[in-house]
């Protein structure tokens, strides 16, 4: 077998300086895939006031959920969210709906769906007013909690402290 002749010899600097170049090219090909997988949290939720205090005579205030892009890119939606720990503590909770945030089912005395879906740009956010409101017998002072789960376990829960002092005398 015999060498070809339009094809010249390839110098060892030449082979290596063609992979010193390739090395970064394929190093950021694999981090890219592997950084997608990864499920890297975008997005985290926020509370406006927490603890929530209701004060007296009222049995009803307000409070914020937001959802954030944490990230270093703008992020998009949808980002899922229950709300849940109404019923033993006698709250019940709506809703007034920001842009992009929809009651997705349940009950204000049971548990409630809520969906955002938008674009944030990082450090963004995106709120809608919660409305909490006390139906129980108990008399004041009441405490409870409610527990706002998203669905995407890459983002962490947050607990709603809810007060309601005793009435001023």
């Amino acid at each position: 077998m015999s060498a070809d002749p339009s094809l010249s010899p390839v110098s060892r600097r030449a082979v290596l300086r063609t992979a010193a170049w390739a090395a970064p090219v394929v190093a950021l090909a694999a981090a890219a895939p592997a950084a997608a997988a990864s499920g890297a949290t975008t997005f985290a939720l926020a509370l406006g006031q927490n603890p929530l205090v209701i004060p007296a005579p009222a049995p009803v205030s307000t409070t914020t959920l937001s959802v954030q892009n944490i990230g270093a890119s703008t992020a998009s939606g949808p980002v899922d969210v229950v709300i849940s720990g109404m019923a033993p503590d006698g709250f019940t909770v709506g809703a007034v709906p920001g842009s992009g945030w929809s009651n997705t089912g349940g009950t204000s005395d049971d548990e409630l769906s809520f969906t955002w879906n938008g674009t944030l740009d990082p450090g963004g956010s995106n709120a809608f007013f919660l409305v909490i409101q006390y139906h129980g017998s108990s008399p004041r002072p009441v405490s409870g909690s409610l527990l706002i789960t998203p669905t995407d376990p890459g983002i962490d829960a947050v607990l709603l402290q809810i007060q309601m002092p005793a009435d001023a005398t």
